[in-house]
Formats: C-alpha cells, structure tokens, sequence
C-alpha cells in the first residue's frame, strides 16, 4: 500500500513541478481544476451517490470552476467572495468539529454534497488566485 502511495505521489509531482514552474498560471490552474473535478467525483462517491451523481458533481465543480476563471476570478476575486468563505468556516468550522465524526451522519445528504463541492471550488479558487 506504501509502494502505490509513493509511486502515485511522484506521478502527480511529475505533473505539477513543470506546470507550477511554467511562466504563465494557464497550465497549473488546469491542473489543479482537473485534479479538483476528480476530487468533487470522490466526494460524491463518499457520500454514498450513485454512479450518475458522482459524475454530475464533477461536472458541476468543472463548471463553477471554468465560469471563475472566464469571468477573471482566478486574477481577482471579489471581495465578498472571501468574506463570505471566512465567516462560513469561522461559524461552521467548530460546529462541525464539535459534533465529531458521528454527528457527519445527521448532517443531510444533499447539503454535505453541496457543503463539499462549494470547499472545493473555493479551494481551487485561492490556489489559482496563489499562483496567478
């Protein structure tokens, strides 16, 4: 199980060295978007969606994501963006971490998907906006 963790973890580095240390931010953002649609896929498997909702989730993350990045954000966000992502993390962050692993089960499907996909595109967000 190691050796797959090493072997996967020098795959990916062999993708992300060369487009993190290309000139412009075009290549490491598509990277990243594409290793975040991969990632909203695995959230939606996790919460125990079928097979069509896993890849509607992916192309969801794709789409909010590709709509950022068209409309600048990747440059720039707005600001409210950012005041909105902090004052959600600063209220749900120790709820959440309050009620532990056993309280995730009583959080309601649909909303731990969307919960999901929405950390995630913000995660995208501020990674491009850090390379950009």
């Amino acid at each position: 199980m190691l050796k797959q963790r090493v072997l996967t973890a020098v795959i990916l580095l062999a993708f992300i060295l060369p487009a993190l240390s290309y000139p412009a931010a075009w290549p490491f953002t598509a990277l990243m978007l594409a290793f975040v649609c991969a990632a909203a896929w695995e959230w939606s498997r996790l919460n125990g969606y079928a097979a069509a909702i896993n890849v509607g989730s992916a192309i969801v993350c794709l789409a909010a994501c590709a709509i950022a990045w068209v409309v600048g954000w990747t440059e720039q966000s707005p600001f409210w963006v950012w005041l909105i992502a902090a004052a959600l993390w600063l209220v749900l962050a120790p709820v959440l971490l309050h009620r532990g692993p056993s309280g995730w089960a009583q959080i309601a499907q649909p909303l731990r998907l969307v919960g999901g996909l929405v950390v995630l595109w913000l995660a995208w967000l501020a990674v491009a906006q850090a390379r950009a």
